[in-house]
């Protein structure tokens, strides 16, 4: 039995609790067959490691904020391989995991990784590896 599996399966069940300032408890959890890097994303120029080396089957619970963006990545290669990214919020439970196929659904998996350019709507380019995160917490229309 995964006992970090079987602690994030549990944390699944408990309700997100939000505190006045917006903080909150999740889970950071790993289903893939190889350890993985967590960044916190800070904003649209940098992140944080928070989780240096996420084994496999392994889950990291951690306090954070109400809308705070999260990405994993492959080891050592940061920002230059994504495998999928999240943002904390009470709808969305209080596990964040990255499996096989969250890996296959990713914005940044596979030919759209980090430094490679895609055209968007009304000719917009997208070069950064954060677009994703950032147009779900509204920046796009803050700061276009």
């Amino acid at each position: 039995v995964n006992v970090a599996a079987a602690a994030a399966a549990a944390a699944a069940e408990d309700e997100v609790e939000v505190g006045p300032n917006g903080e909150m408890g999740i889970v950071l959890l790993n289903s893939l067959a190889r350890p993985v890097e967590v960044y916190w994303v800070r904003d649209a120029a940098s992140e944080v490691l928070v989780v240096p080396r996420l084994q496999p089957g392994g889950a990291s619970p951690m306090n954070t904020y109400q809308d705070h963006a999260f990405f994993f990545a492959e080891v050592g290669m940061g920002r230059d391989r994504i495998l999928t990214s999240v943002i904390a919020r009470p709808s969305s439970g209080k596990v964040y995991e990255v499996s096989e196929e969250t890996v296959r659904g990713s914005t940044f998996s596979g030919g759209s990784a980090a430094g490679q350019e895609g055209t968007g709507a009304g000719g917009c380019v997208d070069r950064r590896p954060y677009c994703t995160v950032s147009a779900e917490r509204g920046e796009c229309e803050r700061n276009p």
